[in-house]
């Protein structure tokens, strides 16, 4: 819901009231007469670059102002809640957006800010039910698995706004907002019905997958009625928090410049139409997704069977994920006007991305599985300022001139951000379990056994063979 707005801004700004630069600039690509024509069909709203750039990050605005609360929520009363609830409310303003955004731009601003307010719960929410449904050496698969469902989306979402802003169904563009709020309902209804705290609760799981995952996270997950307090100070002095937090703001930097602005440099710089623009725009999550995927397996292999350590195994990934980004980066900045070569690079580039999942991504749970939620809360409200910032930055450093070298500039000064966050993440980073995790850490805290045998049987407390188990 989040994604649809970068397409359907290109059906929503009337770009010839904008002055642009003169498109007979030996540093302008030119325009066929087909694509040229089939772009013709200009929006309602004369928002200059800046304004775009405004509207896309607004959004993140509200996004990185409830992360934090999100996962200690989560950690209080339950992921599946707070999920839930980030996703319902989310949808509804989804289906207002086109209302508000014919009213005004104030008013369209402001309704995503609360937009990114509702979802900026959803992923501390799931990195805390990870915390309790995932086995350690499963980790890396569960989250890419996870994770990789939201690029999916971007897959569908992207070429999906793209027919419907071309279209005239419901309007064209509000078309985008209408079918994906209602889509985000549904899911909820669905979602209502199946979720639940931990795996102990559910009803449809066996006995034997309960004892399973209770058994793997015995000597990392405290499970008593307790609620643990959350050791600040800790975190904030802990050197691979700050090295994973940094790799996740680097890796978002590059995901927002291209998940927000890519649509409209092939619009506006490859002269593609809107439909191709799309469809493209889709290409690198479809890879992404792929290489998602295959690298937590490969990741939870290489651990599972000794072939490299926890630390390793991450860093190795994140490395892959971000370094070769920055160098498919800046051979985009030698392709000029060759259309296919430079989207066969931004492909490329978004796709190896999906590598740093099996990276920084599951660090927050090697390192204090009892306070993921609060971790990933901390860290995706930093890495999460890029989504205003780099829209931001773009806007201003194109500014009404759409050549190659104001965007060689943008994808350069990308690269050299995700090469320096990696490198960080590098030398800071750790992947064993915090002392802080456990429940006996902290003074204020009765000591406290993680996972026994004892509260394993919660799992089957209803079973009369707990007693023997």
């Amino acid at each position: 819901m989040r994604v649809n707005l970068s397409v359907a801004i290109v059906a929503m700004v009337n770009s010839s009231a904008i002055p642009h630069v003169n498109s007979t600039d030996s540093n302008v690509c030119p325009a066929s007469v087909t694509n040229a024509s089939s772009n013709g069909n200009d929006g309602e709203f004369a928002w200059t670059e800046a304004e775009q750039g405004m509207i896309l990050g607004s959004f993140f605005w509200g996004y990185i102002s409830t992360n934090i609360l999100g996962g200690i929520i989560a950690e209080m009363y339950g992921g599946h809640i707070v999920l839930g609830m980030g996703i319902g409310i989310t949808s509804l303003l989804t289906l207002l957006t086109p209302v508000a955004a014919y009213l005004s731009t104030e008013l369209f601003i402001a309704l995503r800010v609360a937009e990114g307010m509702s979802e900026g719960v959803t992923y501390p929410a799931m990195m805390s039910l990870m915390a309790s449904w995932t086995p350690p050496l499963e980790r890396s698969q569960a989250i890419t698995l996870i994770f990789a469902g939201g690029y999916f989306g971007t897959v569908i979402s992207m070429p999906v706004s793209g027919y419907l802003s071309a279209s005239a169904w419901l309007g064209g563009w509000p078309a985008c907002f209408y079918c994906f709020g209602a889509l985000g309902l549904l899911w909820l209804i669905v979602w209502a019905a199946a979720a639940t705290r931990t795996p102990e609760s559910h009803p449809w799981m066996s006995v034997e997958e309960k004892l399973y995952i209770a058994s793997s996270l015995q000597q990392q997950l405290h499970r008593t009625n307790a609620r643990l307090s959350v050791p600040w100070r800790s975190i904030f002095t802990s050197m691979p928090f700050h090295a994973t937090a940094v790799a996740h703001m680097a890796s978002a930097w590059l995901f927002y410049v291209l998940l927000t602005e890519l649509p409209t440099y092939l619009d506006h710089v490859l002269h593609f139409s809107l439909k191709q623009d799309a469809v493209v725009s889709s290409l690198p999550y479809i890879f992404m997704w792929v290489t998602s995927v295959s690298c937590g397996l490969l990741c939870d292999h290489l651990i599972s069977s000794a072939r490299l350590s926890t630390t390793s195994a991450r860093k190795l990934f994140s490395s892959i994920g971000l370094i070769g980004p920055a160098v498919l980066l800046l051979g985009v900045t030698y392709t000029g006007c060759n259309a296919v070569l430079s989207v066969s690079l931004l492909t490329a580039a978004v796709g190896v991305n999906g590598a740093a999942n099996s990276g920084f991504g599951c660090s927050y749970l090697d390192l204090a599985p009892n306070f993921a939620g609060t971790l990933m809360g901390l860290s995706n409200t930093l890495a999460n300022t890029s989504g205003f910032l780099a829209p931001m930055m773009v806007g201003a450093l194109i500014s009404g001139q759409e050549t190659l070298d104001r965007w060689r500039l943008v994808f350069i000064i990308t690269a050299v951000i995700i090469v320096a966050g990696n490198l960080f993440y590098v030398i800071f980073y750790t992947g064993e379990v915090q002392p802080w995790n456990a429940p006996s850490y902290r003074a204020d805290t009765r000591p406290a056994e993680l996972v026994d045998a004892e509260e394993v049987c919660i799992v089957c407390s209803h079973d009369s063979n707990c007693s023997d188990t």
